[in-house]
C-alpha cells in the first residue's frame, strides 16, 4: 500500500485539522469532517435553537402578560 503524505488529507472545516482518510466522515455539505467535531458542532447548534425557543417562549409569555395587565387596567378604569 502506497504511503500518503498527510499533507494530501482533506482538512476538517470545523477544527481546521487534517483528517485520515479511514476515519473521515460527511456533513450534511458532502465534506470531510472529524466525527466528534462533527457531533459537538451539532450539540451546539441544537442548543442554540433550544435557547432561541426558551428566549421567544418567555418573550411571549411577557408579552402576554402585559397584554393581560393593561386589559386589566383599562377594564378598572
Amino acid at each position: 500500500m502506497a504511503h500518503i503524505s498527510k499533507a494530501s488529507y482533506p482538512i476538517c472545516p470545523l477544527c481546521n485539522e487534517h483528517i485520515e482518510i479511514e476515519t473521515a466522515n460527511t456533513n450534511e455539505k458532502g465534506k470531510a469532517v472529524h466525527e466528534d467535531c462533527y457531533v459537538a458542532h451539532l450539540r451546539a447548534q441544537n442548543q442554540s435553537m433550544i435557547s432561541a425557543e426558551h428566549a421567544m417562549s418567555i418573550l411571549n409569555s411577557a408579552g402576554h402578560q402585559r397584554d393581560s395587565t393593561a386589559a386589566t387596567l383599562k377594564t378598572s378604569s
